[in-house]
């Protein structure tokens, strides 16, 4: 019997679906990150900011990774003169050329700066922006890939805000859920890392006390917490949660609302959302693709 060969349209129809095959995605450039612990309010050894080892120039410094900034950089004492130099700011293989003051980076190089292992400003969503950074809570490390890496399918929406007069950079805006309706936007926020959702307004605390759904009433405590370099009025309570953010149910919620908080956002938010909630989970944003994954 003799065997044809193929059409020449098979060929290209099995060549092009070869085509759209993706590649493998590259693994992350992981790099270590530390908590540091202490109270807030009356919670006892809580995780109080995210830092992680970042090469300033031939530095190497210690950062906070802040998705409540936007900028990509922010330096611990304010600059007392223009920046007059560009240096290399580089963490886990993300790197931009930052301009810097040189008061500033004479004071990274003292023996009170870089070396001294003190935090020295923080790392904003901004330094990520062209790529997809992931936060290991399990394993407490940082990584980062080029460009888009989340599929559509495992992943959800992720809002880049980018607001006029906030200056350069993006805030990260994710989707809280009960069941299959969206409640509202919250900016999830690595800053707050001991907070679980602090909510904007008095009507959103009320709405999200009520969702409470254990047996008895949610005790709320009056508090002062640290906040904007000063110490808030505040209110707190832990309830049993039926919201989510993305595929991520938040079960048992840390709720705060202080009415004199600093962050006034240029669109309507409910909340910030911190990361008391993730407990140990991977969070992953993908900037350029807005999406986000959370994986238990």
């Amino acid at each position: 019997m003799t065997h044809r060969p193929p059409p020449l349209r098979t060929l290209l129809r099995h060549l092009f679906s070869l085509l759209l095959v993706p590649a493998a995605l590259a693994a992350p450039n992981w790099v270590p990150i530390t908590f540091y612990h202490g109270d807030f309010a009356h919670w006892h050894d809580q995780r109080l900011a995210m830092l992680a080892e970042v090469q300033v120039g031939e530095l190497h410094c210690q950062m906070q990774i802040d998705t409540g900034l936007n900028d990509a950089v922010h330096w611990q004492a304010p600059e007392q003169d223009s920046p007059e130099e560009k240096v290399p700011v580089q963490i886990a293989g993300a790197s931009w050329q930052v301009a810097i003051a040189k008061t500033t980076l004479d004071r990274l190089a003292s023996p009170q700066g870089c070396a001294s292992g003190a935090k020295m400003g923080n790392i904003g969503t901004g330094f990520f922006e062209r790529g997809t950074v992931t936060f290991d809570l399990k394993a407490n490390r940082l990584g980062y890939e080029e460009g888009s890496q989340l599929a559509v399918a495992q992943s959800s929406p992720l809002i880049y805000a980018q607001w006029p007069n906030w200056g350069w950079g993006g805030f990260p805006l994710v989707e809280i859920y009960d069941k299959e309706q969206r409640v509202g936007l919250a900016l999830f926020d690595t800053g707050s890392a001991a907070i679980g959702l602090s909510l904007m307004s008095e009507a959103d605390w009320r709405r999200a006390l009520a969702t409470h759904t254990g047996k008895h009433k949610p005790s709320v405590a009056q508090l002062k917490v640290p906040a904007w370099d000063k110490l808030l009025p505040a209110q707190t309570a832990e309830i049993s949660s039926p919201w989510q953010a993305g595929s991520l149910p938040l079960g048992k919620l840390r709720l705060f609302h202080a009415p004199e908080q600093g962050f006034k956002p240029a669109e309507p938010l409910m909340g910030v959302l911190g990361l008391q909630s993730f407990g140990e989970a991977t969070i992953a944003l993908d900037i350029p693709g807005r999406r986000w994954q959370v994986r238990p």
